[in-house]
């Protein structure tokens, strides 16, 4: 949880829940007002700069507390806080005792907040809109962050977004002191907050101002049905704020920049494979076989010696020279075989490159089948896996894709100790490539479409909670000829076709640039896709089998429209949801805080109860989980699956909106009941 709620995660917490301390002052008008009391402008951003720390303190002690409590309350007591971690790279290790490890990840943290909310208020001076100064923000740190994960320059005390790479940076040993890191975040905070102080208040904004735009279709209202012009009424509405060009355009250029660091990535290691391939028949003849040669010589040395001494020397070392004489042809064998797939590749002929990634693949499933037993971490399902993929790509004529010999997986034996150790194998492991629908995918399978999910919803999906505050619009729209179910219909419509399309461009966005910029990509590359025990054992089951469970492989084209199917229904249930809190909950923050928490205990309570498990709307919300398979195997449950995550999620939110909708006629009617009893008596 401290390695999650003290990093980027954290911050963007942070970032959301109280980034809008100042500019809602100015939405509010109550800037003005201040402004006619005698306190400094510096003074008042002090105290809001001040207060945003203070948040931080608090937030880091709580995460830290909760961190060291709740192994207390369930398990063991964590008392030993010299306990010694280990951190190590290719060249140098250091032990730190684990409290030390915990301040400066506290440390880090607190610095990069405090950068952080400096730049928020330098840019909520000049802006007019508390939604644009956080996505601003937001996006000017995702650029900085991933510009600094993909230059070794970059990755110095000296840059503020360095400190939003805690997890990196106290991964392996520092050559640079924590306290260096300390005074570079105080130089930049103060720096950003003494501009933002410093210059005059601005009130600019990226689109023009609600006054500017007509609410109707050129000023004229247009007579309709009630729920079509609540429909209307809202889609102008959102059209007169401006936030969703806004959050469109931040979107989209968080995705291109996603996209150039994916192809950045990718690339380095394409191309550090092919040097690898190409230098591996230089090497094989300089090194391999020089060294299994005086191998050689130094037993028909030792048998020699053997029979000096009158020891039969045969009996005794002879048997080991067949052995590394076999060793040589093989890696003669497999030096001439990278040497044609380096040449092949080159061409555009992808059977040589197969050809040597199959021998290399199953010369290690050979090896560790040769053991007794599998140790360590590694299961037979990653080796065996991984050759089942390759030779799918080599049927299908995939262009291929640079990859580790081992697939990832679910049983996999890693232990907590271990972790730095199996994020790095994970990370050498992981496919790369930035094709059109290659980098869609990793939009799914890295979790990345939560960010338009989440912002999309922000922006429309608290419902009737957002006509309530400070100036509560609900009292005017309750003197339009407009009730309050058709109200809630059409903000539950105009929510969901806003999310779905926006999202829906965003992907289309992210698949074209990476299309126009690399290839289209393969429909047909093999995403793994596990199998339950279920399955396996039935007498039906066409999948592959490994020791440890079943799996298959499905099209990458097919698993993307799986993806964006889920996608849209998971998006409709969580705007019926938000929307049906919007009715009796007041404030939309607290709309959006109750979501989060049902969605993230419903994900997590769903698989306690196996049999009501594929009931459960939230149990769909993992999206890639569902996907791959991974929670119909935990489960053991194949009815666990992406349709039938579909038809629950839209069924769940059919009923939540029909359900309310019947209430509010019902009150509807009741009311004008009353009414008309009054006005007759």
């Amino acid at each position: 949880m401290k390695r999650t709620l003290l990093g980027p995660a954290g911050l963007l917490l942070l970032l959301v829940l109280f980034g809008s301390l100042y500019t809602a002052e100015k939405e509010q008008h109550t800037l003005s007002t201040l402004r006619t009391q005698p306190i400094r402008r510096g003074a008042l951003l002090t105290a809001k700069y001040v207060i945003l720390l203070a948040v931080t303190g608090v937030f880091v002690f709580l995460v830290a507390g909760s961190s060291w409590a709740a192994p207390s309350v369930f398990g063991e007591t964590f008392k030993d806080w010299s306990y010694p971690v280990v951190l190590q790279s290719a060249s140098s290790f250091a032990i730190l005792p684990v409290w030390q490890l915990l301040f400066e990840h506290a440390v880090l943290f607190i610095g990069s907040a405090a950068v952080l909310f400096a730049l928020l208020l330098l840019l909520g001076t000049q802006l007019r809109s508390s939604f644009t100064a956080i996505l601003l923000t937001g996006l000017l740190s995702m650029i900085g962050f991933v510009l600094t994960g993909t230059s070794r320059f970059l990755q110095h005390p000296w840059n503020p977004f360095q400190l939003f790479r805690a997890s990196d940076v106290l991964a392996v040993p520092s050559d640079h002191p924590i306290g260096l890191y300390a005074i570079f975040a105080v130089l930049w905070s103060a720096a950003l907050f003494l501009a933002a102080v410093w210059l005059r208040e601005g009130n600019r904004g990226l689109s023009r101002a609600a006054q500017d735009v007509k609410p109707y279709h050129q000023g004229k209202v247009r007579h309709a049905g009630r729920i079509v012009t609540s429909l209307l009424f809202e889609w102008r509405k959102v059209r007169r704020q401006g936030l969703l060009v806004q959050c469109l355009l931040v979107l989209l250029a968080g995705a291109a920049v996603g996209y150039f660091l994916l192809a950045h990535q990718s690339e380095e290691k394409e191309s550090r494979a092919l040097e690898e391939l190409a230098g591996t028949k230089a090497s094989t003849e300089t090194e391999i076989v020089p060294y299994f040669e005086e191998e050689i010589r130094r037993y028909e040395e030792l048998i020699e010696q053997a029979n000096e001494k009158g020891e039969d020397g045969e009996a005794n070392y002879a048997h080991n020279i067949p052995m590394f004489e076999q060793m040589i042809e093989k890696a003669q064998e497999e030096a001439e075989l990278a040497d044609q797939s380096a040449i092949a590749f080159g061409k555009g002929d992808w059977g040589p490159v197969y050809t040597h990634r199959l021998y290399v693949e199953r010369w290690f499933e050979e090896y560790k089948e040769s053991q007794e037993s599998m140790e360590g971490a590694l299961t037979y399902f990653g080796y065996e896996a991984v050759i089942a993929r390759t030779e799918w790509m080599q049927q299908h004529d995939v262009r291929p894709v640079f990859l580790g010999g081992y697939i990832p997986n679910i049983h996999d034996r890693w232990k907590p100790e271990d972790r730095n150790e199996q994020v790095l194998f994970e990370k050498g492991n992981r496919e790369a490539d930035h094709s059109g629908l290659f980098v869609l995918y990793s939009v799914f399978r890295d979790y990345l479409f939560v960010i338009p999910l989440v912002l999309l919803l922000y922006l429309t999906g608290a419902g009737l909670a957002t006509e309530r505050g400070k100036r509560p619009t609900l009292r005017l729209l309750s003197t339009l000829p407009l009730t309050r179910r058709s109200l809630f219909l059409g903000k539950v419509v105009n929510a969901s076709v806003v999310s779905v399309l926006s999202a829906a461009g965003v992907f289309l966005f992210t698949m074209v640039i990476g299309a126009v910029f690399n290839r289209f990509g393969d429909w047909m590359y093999p995403v793994l896709q596990y199998h339950t025990k279920q399955e396996v054992q039935s007498f039906d089951f066409t999948g592959l089998r490994a020791f440890e469970g079943g799996y298959g492989f499905i099209p990458l084209g097919d698993y993307l429209l799986q993806a964006l199917l889920l996608y849209v229904c998971i998006t409709l249930f969580l705007v019926a949801l938000t929307n049906s809190l919007g009715l009796v909950i007041r404030q939309p923050f607290a709309v959006y805080l109750l979501t989060a928490l049902l969605a993230v205990g419903g994900s997590l309570l769903s698989g306690q109860w196996k049999a009501l498990a594929p009931y459960s709307p939230f149990l769909y919300l993992d999206l890639p989980k569902i996907l791959n398979g991974e929670t119909a195997t935990l489960l053991n449950n194949p009815s666990v699956s992406v349709y039938t995550g579909s038809a629950i999620l839209l069924i769940w939110a059919g009923l939540m909106v029909i359900v309310l909708y019947a209430v509010l006629s019902l009150k509807g009617r009741t009311a004008g009941q009353k009414q008309t009893s009054y006005n007759g008596s």
